[in-house]
């Protein structure tokens, strides 16, 4: 509920979706030839872990793994739905 606002601004120029998954990794893929991975909490960066890498294979299995993410991912728009349905009937 609270970044409702947030993600219909960025629906508004990105296909934003939603899935739910525990300890994701954050994955950014910059041009299909770099990747950083970011694991943990990113408001405890004592104990945040990035790695950066312009490895072939490597930004390739994690294009492969973003491509998996996405294809069982839902849109923002029916999640958010979902969950304002939810609220309101609580």
């Amino acid at each position: 509920e609270m970044n409702f606002h947030d993600i219909k601004k960025c629906m508004q120029f990105a296909d934003v979706r939603h899935i739910i998954a525990m300890n994701s990794p954050r994955l950014d893929i910059i041009d299909g030839k770099e990747c950083i991975v970011v694991h943990g909490n990113e408001n405890d960066p004592e104990n945040l872990v990035s790695i950066w890498s312009d490895n072939e294979k490597q930004v390739s299995m994690l294009i492969s793994y973003f491509q998996k993410l996405w294809d069982h991912s839902v849109p923002a728009a029916e999640r958010m739905s979902l969950l304002a349905e939810t609220i309101k009937n609580t």
